[in-house]
């Protein structure tokens, strides 16, 4: 009996540490990583992140949303139209999901959050946009 216990025990903290490391994967985390790193932009599209919402500086490196085994980018449009289009691809490069939001442009700060399942995208003049999770992943 004491081993069925031990043995019942064990396998109970072993589904309790999939379930915690698979639920950490569906979490969207946000990294910043060289520009340099970019998937080739869509047409019309370029790259622009900033140092900081207030002036345009560009910096080396962009935040990104990584999210079920994608990334998503902000691109923004060569016209400077105050939107931004959200590229998600896959590790290859592949595009699945362009997503448009209007009222941003130029990012420079992403914050995801576990609690609303959505990420905060912050653009140049302290404009923002919330996106949800669901709109990032497959």
């Amino acid at each position: 009996m004491h081993r069925f216990k031990l043995a019942a025990a064990a396998a109970l903290l072993a589904l309790a540490a999939t379930t915690a490391s698979a639920g950490a994967m569906e979490k969207a985390q946000v990294e910043f990583v060289p520009v340099t790193t970019a998937p080739p932009p869509p047409f019309g599209l370029k790259l622009m992140c900033l140092t900081n919402p207030r002036t345009i500086t560009l910096s080396k490196n962009c935040p990104v949303v990584k999210y079920q085994g994608l990334t998503t980018w902000a691109y923004t449009h060569y016209d400077n139209r105050d939107s931004m289009v959200l590229v998600t691809t896959t590790p290859d490069g592949k595009i699945v999901r362009n997503v448009t939001k209007e009222g941003v442009h130029w990012v420079w700060n992403m914050v995801t959050s576990a609690k609303t399942r959505s990420v905060l995208i912050e653009g140049y003049q302290n404009k923002s946009v919330t996106v949800p999770w669901n709109e990032l992943g497959r």
